[in-house]
């Protein structure tokens, strides 16, 4: 089994479907139209209906002939990843021996899929991939395609979708909604398949794929309109299909900086944004993404395609700040650009002998998170509870002349209480490209990979009022080590992401604070410093028993993070892009107070919501099928 990590040290790990929440449901559409016209139609690989009494309107040979028309690129027929190590697949009536199988283990396709498995910029490139296999099934198992198949096994379409427009402009994505429209079909996007609710695949769908549209355009002097006096800044217009790694290269060539995540192949443009999305090293001086969007060109539920920013629809710019999917399409975002700087990283891996010590270490670190925070540091971290080995990775722009302001201190007296130090050190990156590159080229050397893995994940954000007296902390940091002990005893992955700017940011510079409710952001990231996931990981040969076993032991990990009866605590959050797909308060976990009114924004502009997003804002409207509207 391989470790686990996210971007260059954490992992971020993935589930899939569940059911369905709790808000009040809202009736939609006619009833008298009949259950029928309130479902999606769903289809099977031939492009035929699964279930015609839900189609009222299916397509033909010559609909699918005429949209192809209209589309810069022929359409697409997804297939699961493992599928060239297999003679027969659900699409099939072939009866293979074991000598055909044995020969399919052994070709060239085979080989190279075995060889690029967890490779992600190999998985984006493919339409019907994701980065966890896990999504590529049905929740149910009953159709999959293993990569570790056993003989005679056959490989089952399982999650992926069937057909799928690639996108090159918006007019694709327009021609794509509108079809999906007419014919009732279940539309999803996807981009590069980093996704962690098992949103951009599902089983007999249309997939929209953004991943092509590239496009990256600097604007020195950027109006930031509606800005009450912000002025010119700097800016860079991208496509949704511009993953990290390319952004931060042609940012770097530009002479600026961006902010945004950890891994090369994340969309710049695509659910990262949408949901937030922090930043090892930068979040923390110039806020999270979310803080640094100027302005959206998006297709919406109803095939419009809008330029979305403070002057121009206001509701929706402050939706898909936070908002997650599903509200619009992202086809091009706009972002604040900053200046390079140098970068430093403080490393410490550490042991400790007892749990006395242990204790100690953990307390030391969250009574010193407040000063940490106001002086601008990140971290990106693995606590081993287990062993009781902890890792951090402090990062923050020009921190070289302050580190032993704070971090350099706690560092030394988190060492002397160890048993062992395993690893210590301090580097100065000339440019953030720098940093980046250097943690991409330590994960690989190291064997880490944060795909091609079937997992789960759960995660919390740790409320501020928990730091700042020692009673309090002793508390979290007791919480930490059960959570962290029990089973699958897995090391809990820690962000200390939600700090400085983004506890204090302003979104048009000059140095102004925001009310919390500027943007459908979740109001705890304002309130937080740690983020916390937990994970479990299995291979294709584990049981669909232990999968839920462990599912339901990753969540109740980071259920045993928040400390309810606390007053110096809010209600339980979870950071959208990394949670678990299980979670059954959903809309108050992702998205607080702002919910309602994430809600009201998604009718206007779908009415009948039928741009379904699995637990995104307007997705309990539906049945616990993921099917048909609620009556």
């Amino acid at each position: 089994m391989r470790p686990k990590h996210y971007g260059p040290i954490l992992l971020l790990l993935s589930s899939v479907l569940s059911t369905f929440a709790r808000l009040p449901r809202q009736p939609l559409g006619d009833a008298r139209r009949g259950r029928s016209r309130d479902c999606f139609c769903y289809l099977k690989p031939d492009l035929t209906p699964t279930n015609l009494s839900n189609c009222v309107n299916p397509p033909d040979r010559s609909d699918w002939s005429l949209l192809e028309s209209k589309l810069t690129k022929p359409l697409l027929f997804p297939r699961p990843t493992a599928e060239p190590c297999y003679v027969s697949s659900s699409t099939s009536s072939d009866r293979s021996s074991l000598g055909d199988e044995e020969e399919a283990r052994n070709s060239p396709g085979c080989k190279g899929v075995l060889q690029s498995w967890y490779r992600a910029s190999w998985r984006c490139d493919r339409v019907g991939s994701m980065q966890n296999p896990t999504y590529e099934a049905t929740y149910s198992g009953l159709s999959s395609c293993p990569i570790n198949s056993t003989l005679g096994t056959v490989c089952g379409q399982g999650n992926v979708n069937v057909v799928a427009v690639e996108a090159t402009r918006a007019g694709d994505i327009v021609e794509a909604i509108e079809f999906a429209r007419k014919h009732q079909l279940r539309a999803i996007v996807k981009n590069t398949g980093h996704e962690q609710l098992g949103r951009s695949t599902f089983r007999g769908s249309l997939a929209i794929w953004t991943h092509r549209i590239k496009s990256i355009e600097f604007f020195d002097g950027w109006v930031a309109r509606c800005s009450g006096g912000g002025g010119d800044v700097g800016a860079v217009r991208i496509g949704a299909g511009v993953q990290w790694g390319e952004l931060y290269s042609a940012a770097e060539e530009h002479g600026v900086t961006v902010v945004g995540g950890s891994s090369s192949t994340v969309g710049a443009a695509g659910g990262y944004a949408l949901g937030g999305g922090h930043s090892l090293g930068l979040g923390s001086i110039y806020g999270l993404a979310v803080d640094n969007i100027l302005e959206y060109e998006v297709v919406t539920p109803q095939a419009e395609v809008l330029t979305v920013n403070r002057c121009s629809y206001p509701d929706l710019f402050w939706a898909l700040r936070g908002g997650g999917a599903g509200i619009a399409i992202v086809t091009r975002l706009t972002y604040r650009t900053h200046p390079r700087g140098r970068m430093t990283k403080a490393s410490l891996v550490v042991k400790a002998s007892n749990d006395r010590d242990l204790e100690s270490m953990l307390l030391d670190v969250v009574l010193t998170s407040p000063k940490l925070s106001d002086e601008g540091w990140a971290d990106a971290g693995m606590w081993d509870m287990a062993s009781r080995t902890l890792s951090f990775g402090f990062v923050r722009q020009e921190g070289g002349a302050i580190l032993n302001r704070t971090v350099g201190p706690l560092l030394e007296r988190i060492s002397a209480k160890a048993s062992v130090v395993l690893m210590r050190s301090d580097v100065e990156y000339p440019r953030y490209l720098d940093f980046f590159q250097a943690q991409q080229e330590e994960a690989e050397a190291s064997g880490i990979a944060s795909v091609g893995s079937y997992s789960t994940i759960a995660s919390r954000l740790i409320p501020e009022g928990l730091y700042h007296s020692t009673r309090s902390a002793l508390e979290l940091v007791r919480a930490m080590l059960k959570a962290g002990r029990m089973p699958p005893s897995t090391p809990l992955l820690t962000n200390f992401v939600a700090t400085g700017r983004v506890k204090l940011f302003s979104a048009e510079g000059g140095g102004k604070k925001e009310d919390e409710d500027s943007m459908a952001l979740h109001p705890a990231w304002r309130h937080s410093y740690h983020h916390i996931i937990t994970y479990a990981s299995w291979n294709s040969t584990t049981t669909l028993e232990r999968q839920r076993w462990m599912e339901r032991q990753t969540r109740a990990r980071a259920e045993a993070l928040v400390l309810f009866d606390k007053p110096s605590t809010s209600t339980p959050s979870s950071y959208l892009n990394e949670a678990s797909a299980f979670e059954s308060d959903w809309e108050e976990l992702f998205f607080g107070d702002h919910y309602q009114n994430l809600l009201r924004i998604k009718l206007r502009y779908d009415p009948e919501a039928r741009f379904f997003v699995f637990k995104g804002v307007g997705s309990d409207l539906w049945d616990d099928e993921l099917e048909c509207k609620r009556a």
